[in-house]
């Protein structure tokens, strides 16, 4: 009832996404069992992925996989799919999300909070990803404010020219609080009043 009643209500502002938080949360059967709900409801997905190295390295001890080969095997990308952090994701990783349209939600102050690390956004965008700015939950980030995202202070932690010159990029879509949700067109520039 809550589906039918919400989603896409108040001209399409609400929206009903389906979560599975991440895939040390879940098991396979749970993944699987979301991925073919939100498929069959034509809903979005969103997930935590490879937030932590720990994170990352027991998924691939226990799966033998990355978190990210896990959740496309499990079908959660093969939907509209928006993955928090991606800090710990490589190369093949970002390569895999970017050809299954996933959309990387960073959050820099909660990963600089937690000391996990800056997701490798210089290649994400080069690959093709599409890249948001997320806050994550209140036990991870003292605020929930998205304009105190601290992508300046981010920004200093590549050293090289073109690292730098790729993030310029992201600041831009930070610094336009540019929207991107997955398989959509971006809204630049503005927020709708209600």
């Amino acid at each position: 009832k809550v589906f039918q009643k919400w989603n896409n209500a108040e001209e399409g502002r609400i929206r009903i996404d389906l979560s599975a938080h991440a895939e040390y949360t879940t098991n396979e059967a749970m993944l699987r069992g979301l991925a073919e709900a939100a498929k069959e409801l034509s809903l979005r997905m969103q997930v935590h992925l490879s937030e932590t190295a720990q994170e990352h390295e027991n998924c691939l001890e226990e799966t033998h996989r990355t978190p990210a080969q896990y959740m496309a095997d499990c079908g959660i990308f093969d939907v509209p799919t928006i993955a928090a952090h991606c800090v710990w994701c490589d190369h093949n990783d970002i390569r895999l999300l970017a050809r299954k349209g996933v959309t990387v939600a960073t959050c820099p102050v909660s990963n600089m909070k937690l000391a996990s690390g800056i997701a490798d956004l210089p290649y994400m965008l080069k690959q093709g990803v599409k890249v948001a700015v997320g806050t994550d939950g209140v036990s991870s980030n003292n605020s929930l404010n998205f304009f105190e995202e601290d992508f300046p202070r981010v920004a200093g932690r590549y050293d090289n020219a073109s690292g730098f010159n790729q993030l310029k990029k992201t600041f831009s879509i930070w610094q336009r609080a540019q929207v991107r949700l997955p398989r959509e067109e971006p809204t630049p520039g503005s927020f709708r009043k209600a």
